[in-house]
């Protein structure tokens, strides 16, 4: 998936050698990755998985950045089902005061 490639290579970050995780680094820290283009963080994710971060992307188009939060697990609610459920990454951010990293992009629109 592009957006993982991207969140890789941005925060230099490893492919997880299986399926369980999206990324790692070389501390061995698991990650999964997720990528919006709105603010409101909308997603669907299983929180009976064991990663120890999430990585947000929120591509944001109308100011060409791209902004990066890293999400540790325990910040997340304990899981309802054994299936993914609907969860709102800006309301998590903001209850954690997580602030993001932000990485300018430049599209060239005339073109």
């Amino acid at each position: 998936m592009f957006s993982e490639q991207l969140c890789r290579q941005l925060l230099d970050l490893q492919e997880y050698e299986g399926r369980d995780f999206d990324a790692q680094d070389s501390d061995g820290r698991t990650y999964e990755i997720k990528a919006t283009g709105t603010a409101k963080g909308q997603t669907t994710i299983n929180l009976n998985k064991k990663f120890d971060y999430l990585i947000w992307l929120h591509i944001s188009f109308t100011d060409d950045n791209v902004f990066t939060y890293k999400i540790p697990k325990d910040y997340f609610p304990k899981p309802k089902s054994k299936s993914r459920e609907a969860i709102s990454l800006s309301k998590i951010c903001r209850k954690n005061s997580t602030q993001p990293l932000s990485f300018d992009f430049y599209i060239d629109k005339k073109t």
